[in-house]
């Protein structure tokens, strides 16, 4: 079903940036105002300037935060900040975090997914959109022509078979291994190995992804590619903008951990606050 590719991505440059920690931002939808504040002062290289580079006053149409944004992925660059991978890969992403006190990790893959129609059913969604926020990353799209977070999405893997695969990559040595000042740590390694990424795609190929997370990114994505193609009717279908770049997780991972959310309830009745009642028997 899914069409999971690996991609060459771009790394932070070792020789230049030393503690990784310092540099690496949460994707924009979970930054609260006074961390967005914290993370642009953290480090002069932290991807916050590109994932949710700030608003100004005096914005317009030629410099705003997503040409700024822009400006900056290019000065990464050619600064070789940031550097492309040198070959092609599927990233194996192992993230250590602590809940309630207890060490849990997450595994997921990131690769490059073929971007597909909703009525299609290969991937499938959970829940609706707000305009804004999908209008928010179609306009970073457009300047960048990069992702900038993953998607995070989940595949069954029955009998764990692809698991043993991503277990077996735990040999060769992390190109990432960051500890996060929040406490938060992350290893990531690449899989090059053809037949781990033919078994890997294989795998993939005979199941549907759902995304938990990363619906305007998704959807955001999903138009950019429709714009594109109407801009460019002879493009290949594997052209870049056909892609998009997805963190995916098994729905056996034990690090797939779900909290109870806070929900407001407006519109009920006084009487219906105070709850059911109870007739004497």
């Amino acid at each position: 079903m899914a069409d999971v590719l690996p991609f060459k991505g771009l790394r932070y440059n070792r020789a230049k940036i030393d503690d990784l920690g310092q540099v690496i931002c949460p994707p924009y939808d979970i930054i609260p105002p006074v961390l967005h504040e914290e993370l642009h002062a953290r480090n002069e290289y932290n991807f916050i300037r590109i994932e949710d580079a700030g608003s100004h006053p005096e914005d317009s149409n030629t410099d705003n935060k997503y040409t700024r944004a822009a400006h900056t992925l290019q000065q990464f660059v050619e600064q070789k900040i940031l550097v492309p991978e040198k070959k092609p890969a599927i990233y194996l992403h192992d993230h250590f975090f602590k809940i309630a006190g207890k060490e849990m990790m997450r595994r997921g893959i990131v690769a490059r997914v073929r971007l597909e129609e909703w009525e299609k059913g290969i991937i499938k969604p959970h829940e609706g959109i707000l305009a804004a926020a999908k209008d928010d990353r179609l306009n970073l799209l457009w300047p960048l022509q990069v992702n900038t977070s993953p998607i995070l999405a989940m595949y069954q893997d029955k009998g764990n078979q692809l698991a043993k695969v991503l277990e077996a990559q735990k040999l060769s040595e992390a190109v990432i291994n960051a500890l996060m000042p929040e406490g938060d740590r992350h290893q990531v390694r690449l899989i090059t190995d053809k037949e781990a990424v033919d078994a890997i795609q294989a795998h993939l190929r005979t199941v549907p992804l759902y995304i938990a997370d990363g619906h305007h990114r998704y959807t955001s994505a999903l138009t950019y590619k429709r714009e594109k193609l109407a801009c460019t009717p002879g493009a290949s279908p594997d052209d870049a903008f056909n892609f998009v770049m997805m963190n995916l997780v098994s729905f056996n991972d034990p690090g797939m951990v779900i909290l109870a959310p806070h929900r407001l309830i407006r519109g009920l009745e006084h009487e219906s606050e105070k709850g059911p009642t109870h007739s004497p028997d």
